[in-house]
């Protein structure tokens, strides 16, 4: 009788030994989703805040229209669909397409920029809501 006991604590333990490493997994890739969701959240915030003080410059004075500043705004935006492809493929698209638009804002109308769901208040938003529910 006693071997059996035996071999049903060997077995408890290897199953101990993958509950463990199941568990490590788990706090793996929740520590990794984490940093990725504080990534996408960091470049969603430069893309936003710095489309935000280039806007309100061009406000002040049409004169301040900048295309090495257009360039930079695309490639915040660009960063920021990259890194929001693992949290909200949607998102992501939506990001690119806002990278699209600086990298040719005269090519764009009001209206293209409507139908493709690009305007700055909506992106920030949908894209908080995505990230800060992580």
């Amino acid at each position: 009788m006693m071997p059996e006991f035996h071999v049903t604590m060997e077995g408890m333990k290897i199953m101990a030994g993958w509950f463990g490493s199941i568990l490590d997994w788990r706090r793996a890739q929740t520590a990794e989703k984490k940093h990725q969701a504080q990534t996408a959240l960091t470049s969603l915030m430069a893309a936003v805040t710095e489309t935000r003080q280039y806007l309100a410059s061009v406000k002040r004075d049409p004169a301040n229209h900048n295309g090495a500043t257009e360039d930079h705004l695309a490639h915040l935006w660009t960063r920021a669909g990259i890194d929001m492809t693992v949290i909200d493929g949607e998102l992501a698209i939506r990001y690119l397409k806002k990278a699209d638009y600086w990298s040719d804002p005269i090519g764009w109308s009001e209206q293209q920029k409507d139908e493709r769901l690009i305007q700055l208040d909506d992106v920030f938003e949908l894209g908080t809501r995505a990230l800060v529910s992580r």
